[in-house]
């Protein structure tokens, strides 16, 4: 008695436990702005008085079935980006590892500056996290950092361990 059917809706969709339920309103209301307040309020359907009780069941079984279908797509989406979140992961760890033994390949072909590659990484996100740098952008400096000197895989042994000047 204290709210109309838009209090109602409101309260129904600001509610956690309700506000999934589609609302349909039967008014002997007709003005258009009646119409749009109800959609407003959170309606998805708005009946006319007098009305046929077949029209509003049809109507109640298509807003259930869009309910179900709308609830069956998110779930297929959660599930879908929980995969590719899962893949994205793997594919991470795989270019880490990748990345672990070109370092390590690198050092071999010049021990003199063994432990060089890991010592810019852990220098690099240092400064990255000071500079406040998001958890991607640190992973990036810190992968791209261990192969930095990627360039001696291609240079003769006997140059990089050539002693004195080049």
């Amino acid at each position: 008695p204290q709210m109309d059917g838009y209090e109602v809706a409101r309260r129904l969709q600001a509610n956690p436990r309700t506000a999934s339920l589609p609302i349909i309103f039967i008014s002997a209301l007709q003005e258009p702005g009646d119409k749009v307040n109800a959609f407003s309020a959170g309606g998805v359907d708005y009946i006319v008085k007098p009305f046929q009780i077949e029209e509003v069941l049809a109507r109640v079984e298509t807003h259930l079935a869009l309910q179900r279908s709308h609830r069956e797509l998110e779930s297929r989406v959660d599930a879908r980006t929980a995969e590719l979140l899962n893949a994205r992961e793997q594919l991470l760890l795989a270019l880490g590892q990748t990345i672990d033994a070109m370092g390590t390949t690198m050092e071999k072909r010049d021990p003199y500056t063994a432990g060089h590659q890991h010592r810019v990484s852990e220098l690099a996100v240092a400064i990255g996290t000071e500079l406040a740098m998001d958890t991607e952008q640190l992973t990036a400096i810190r992968l791209g950092a261990l192969i930095h000197d990627i360039g001696k895989i291609s240079i003769p042994t006997e140059l990089l361990t050539r002693p004195g000047k080049l």
